[in-house]
């Protein structure tokens, strides 16, 4: 029996129209069954609209999706270094931010772990041509955001003279793996509460990843900023 919560039609309606109807409610399908196991008529039935309603705005499945991928994860990650960087803040600021939106981009997918698998499955790029470049330009979007905030780091003296690009695949495995604790995905090392969205929580705000990839594992006291 499914447990997730599908916009009503109504609510849907009036907050955007079908077509985000059938988007919201796809992603809802897609995270809990994966793409390969969610059908048209799945999408219909959960928004409560026709089969023959949803191809009034898609023409297939996979135009669907790629639509989704566009709407839902490109279209933030291209407004992310904006929104990361605004205001006169510390990078140590910037990239805590950093953190914060990848975990919360997570939680917007229902830390929905095969659902990201499936995105470099080889069989679901086969029938999604578009996936592969969508992928590239959501990488490209991430590694440039993070390296002008390591890059501007450097140049105020917050952060040691390293290789930007490195440092920026260093910090995304590090922020992917903590992402993976963070939603529970480990269940001998889940966190107390993976599902807590508190701003107070510390492990809500990235502050542990935080301090890590700043002070490293050194027992020495470090002065905050």
């Amino acid at each position: 029996m499914s447990n997730v919560d599908y916009p009503a039609s109504a609510a849907g309606m009036a907050s955007g129209g079908k077509r985000e109807l059938i988007l919201d409610t796809a992603l809802d399908l897609f995270v809990q069954k994966g793409y390969l196991d969610t059908k048209i008529i799945d999408i219909a039935n959960a928004a409560g609209i026709g089969k023959g309603t949803v191809y009034e705005y898609f023409s297939s499945k996979e135009e669907l999706f790629t639509e989704l991928l566009q709407t839902h994860v490109l279209e933030p990650y291209s407004r992310m270094e904006e929104e990361i960087t605004s205001g006169d803040v510390p990078c140590s600021e910037q990239l805590r931010r950093y953190i914060l939106f990848d975990t919360r981009m997570a939680k917007r997918f229902g830390n929905g772990k095969n659902f990201i698998d499936q995105l470099f499955d080889e069989s679901l790029m086969s029938q999604c041509p578009d996936l592969r470049e969508i992928l590239r330009r959501l990488m490209h979007y991430r590694l440039s955001t993070l390296s002008s905030i390591i890059e501007r780091g450097i140049e105020r003296g917050e952060f040691a003279p390293v290789d930007s690009r490195t440092a920026a695949f260093s910090i995304m495995g590090a922020i992917a793996a903590f992402i993976s604790y963070r939603c529970g995905l480990f269940s001998e090392w889940s966190p107390p509460d993976p599902n807590s969205a508190e701003e107070g929580d510390p492990l809500a705000t990235g502050e542990p990843l935080l301090g890590l990839l700043l002070y490293g594992l050194s027992s020495q006291d470090v002065e905050s900023d």
